[in-house]
């Protein structure tokens, strides 16, 4: 991928998901749920890319499956995260 569109590679690799549900369980109050709705803005993001690179057919379906299900499972983990009685 990096070969094919170093700036939507370089975009994936700076998603801070992993960083900001490190620092958000940290946190307390409104800035616990900011963090954590950064963390799902950003997994929302890279979701779409992922999928717009296998639709480029810069990713084989092999990669995209194990990505695609990681990237669900997250989106759902980060929404709960910040919707947590809904």
């Amino acid at each position: 991928m990096e070969k094919r569109d170093s700036g939507m590679a370089k975009q994936m690799k700076d998603a801070s998901i992993p960083s900001n549900l490190s620092e958000g369980a940290r946190r307390r109050g409104k800035d616990r749920t900011h963090l954590f709705s950064v963390a799902a803005g950003s997994a929302g993001e890279v979701k779409r890319q992922v999928r717009i690179a296998k639709a480029w057919r810069y990713i084989d379906d092999a990669a995209f499956g194990g990505v695609a299900d990681w990237l669900d499972r997250t989106c759902a983990i980060t929404w709960r995260l910040v919707n947590p009685r809904s």
